[in-house]
């Protein structure tokens, strides 16, 4: 049996990125790893837009429907992506939870547009009791998640520190950012506000901080540099790891005898998947859906990272 599903939202990351790429090279789309994934099927695709149905039938031999309201009404899925600009979030998580409340629902990065609004979600789900997850994709793929399990386990030492170059928004872009370092920092204690930029849109705007936890500093810096964007650096007395967004490349100098040793090259690099790393997201979906599995990014790491962003809220009142 395939899971039946409906992607809301037929945007970049949903239709865009991979549209003329074949699977076999890029799935980074929610259509392209739908479609292609043995255990799911692209059932729906709902857009207002009539542009974009015509971008769907195009590609897909799948059902368009504008109104997803009207999706909802006609099929029953196991599984809804929302894939919208994220002020439209919260209003369709509630319309699927009234109309559709045993469907998985995965929502786009991220998760809305305040901290009010992303814990109304949160809350909705855990009354419901709703098996959602949020889109952070390196969550998900398996170089990501084996260096994030090392550095939790000791591989770099402790403290540490990590810094990244970003542009887009510090809720938009960086998010991606603190998700994943908070697979191995420990408790958040502190945030310093360095300095504020440019208003991205009416609730997303770049800025320098530094985020404190218990056992090491994060420093997250703008930067309108399109080369060294998102490049991210994680250090500890026992080594460095650099992430390199260009390339897809890892580099990681340390000890001979650091346990990171056994994953990289003679010349210090691995490449990670991120190519395909939709794949990864709805490989991990199947599993909690099929076997009760682990979900990656689960509500309890989505209510971390909430309070963090409380804490980035509060500072720039």
């Amino acid at each position: 049996m395939k899971y039946k599903s409906l992607v809301i939202g037929l945007g970049q990351i949903s239709l865009g990125y991979d549209y003329s790429i074949t699977p076999l090279k890029e799935i980074k789309t929610h259509t392209q790893a739908l479609s292609n994934h043995k255990n799911f099927e692209l059932t729906t695709g709902s857009d207002p837009l009539t542009q974009k149905c015509d971008l769907f039938k195009k590609k897909y031999n799948s059902e368009f429907i504008s109104n997803y309201m009207q999706a909802l009404k006609n099929t029953k899925y196991d599984i809804i992506v929302i894939a919208t600009p994220t002020t439209k979030h919260e209003e369709i998580f509630k319309n699927i939870m009234s109309m559709s409340p045993n469907s998985f629902v995965l929502i786009e990065k991220p998760l809305s547009c305040s901290v009010k609004s992303s814990r109304f979600i949160l809350q909705l789900a855990e009354k419901n009791n709703i098996a959602f997850t949020v889109n952070y994709f390196r969550e998900f793929e398996p170089t990501y998640r084996l260096i994030a399990n090392k550095v939790l386990d000791g591989a770099l030492g402790f403290p540490i520190k990590s810094k990244l170059k970003y542009n887009r928004g510090i809720l938009n872009n960086a998010s991606h950012f603190i998700m994943y370092v908070s697979n191995f920092y420990r408790e958040f204690k502190n945030l310093e506000l360095i300095r504020r930029y440019n208003q991205v849109n009416e609730f997303d705007t770049n800025l320098d901080i530094n985020l404190e936890f218990e056992n090491g500093n994060a420093e997250l810096n703008y930067t309108k540099d399109i080369n060294s964007y998102f490049q991210f650096e994680i250090e500890g007395p026992k080594g460095k790891l650099l992430f390199d967004n260009t390339n897809d490349k890892i580099y990681f100098k340390g000890g001979k005898d650091n346990k990171f040793n056994n994953l990289f090259r003679d010349n210090g690099y691995i490449n990670s998947n991120l190519n395909l790393y939709q794949k990864f997201v709805y490989d991990n979906i199947f599993d909690h859906l099929k076997n009760k599995s682990e979900l990656f990014c689960d509500k309890s790491r989505v209510n971390r990272l909430i309070n963090i962003y409380d804490k980035i809220e509060k500072a720039l009142k």
